[in-house]
């Protein structure tokens, strides 16, 4: 008991002095921000989540203190949140098909095999997380869309006006012009920060699991990129997200626009996932990978939107099956 509380204290001032580093403004604080809750993941993950939960509120109760306790609360709500309810979800397992847990935790199997929490659920998971947080961070700053984009454009204006690099620019265009921008921004904003909070949270997490495997204290096996797979209820809600953020307007809208974005990213990850399945076995393959990459890298959301596409046609189609069947594979699977 002694050694997880050790852990998870010590996990939540990393994640809080890791967290704290924006302050300075900089390229690097802000890539350190991003990893904050890179040590309560690998305490969670590697003891339990109950650890990373105390590493959780250790790192609240410290920013609090030392700075503010909104700024704990931030901490709480954008860094410790995903990983205590995602290490909770990844360590849940039960004894594989046919067999019983006996009085000493084995299977009736004889083997010991168990089944872990899906791979693709915990992506879906943390898709879910990144909607809710954002969401509920419009009703920290206003009633609703019409006041957190008021609130969104003030603070944006602001930034714009201390920042010398923003000065050329605003000088130089028209105050029409500069309004376009500004209210680009404040619409692009919501969206894109639940896809960032998203692609951090699950770079996190998959560092958390390579440190874990390194240390040998990887807690349970996980199945390769390539056999990344979602529910058939995943495809219903990205359609129903996206035609709320359509055809409806005001708080909803919004809302529903923000479920959206993450619903794509997280099919674009699995159009991601079917990519490497079905490079696997060429000698091509590592140059096609990175030239992929960096196509997302530099085009965003044009190659977003396409893997996407990608990730609906194997979500109803089984494209990964089917290729297999066509090359004498073995479908999803693989290493990678």
């Amino acid at each position: 008991m002694r050694q997880f509380l050790l852990i998870g204290i010590g996990a939540g001032l990393a994640a809080a002095a890791l967290y704290s580093t924006v302050i300075t403004y900089s390229l690097v604080s802000v890539l350190l921000f991003y990893l904050a809750p890179l040590p309560l993941f690998i305490a969670g993950l590697g003891w339990g989540a109950v650890t990373a939960g105390i590493g959780a509120l250790t790192g609240t109760g410290a920013l609090a203190i030392l700075a503010d306790y909104r700024i704990g609360l931030l901490f709480l709500l954008s860094a410790g949140v995903a990983p205590v309810a995602l290490s909770h979800l990844a360590l849940l397992s039960r004894p594989a098909a046919g067999g019983e847990t006996d009085t000493d935790g084995n299977d009736g199997t004889g083997t010991g095999a168990r089944e872990w929490y899906p791979e693709g659920r915990l992506v879906l998971w943390a898709a879910t997380l990144a909607g809710v947080l954002v969401s509920f961070s419009i009703f920290l700053v206003g009633t609703g869309a019409e006041s957190f984009y008021r609130a969104l454009r003030e603070i944006i204006t602001e930034i714009m006006k201390a920042q010398p690099a923003f000065q050329g620019e605003i000088t130089a265009g028209s105050d029409a012009e500069v309004e376009a921008a500004i209210t680009l921004l404040v619409h692009m904003i919501p969206p894109a920060s639940a896809v960032l909070w998203l692609v951090a949270t699950l770079a996190n997490l998959w560092l958390a699991t390579r440190v874990l495997k390194m240390s040998g204290r990887e807690p349970r096996p996980w199945a390769p990129f390539s056999a990344l797979d979602f529910p058939p209820q995943a495809t219903i809600a990205l359609g129903l997200v996206i035609v709320l953020a359509l055809l409806t307007t005001g708080t909803l809208a919004l809302i529903s626009g923000i479920f959206a974005a993450v619903a794509i990213t997280v099919f674009a990850i699995l159009g991601l996932a079917v990519v490497h399945a079905l490079t696997q076995g060429s000698g091509a393959r590592p140059a096609l990978l990175a030239g992929l990459y960096a196509i997302v890298l530099l085009f965003n959301w044009i190659a977003v939107i396409a893997l996407a596409g990608l990730g609906l046609a194997e979500a109803a189609f089984g494209v990964r099956n089917r290729w297999a069947g066509w090359t004498g594979g073995a479908g999803p699977g693989g290493t990678t």
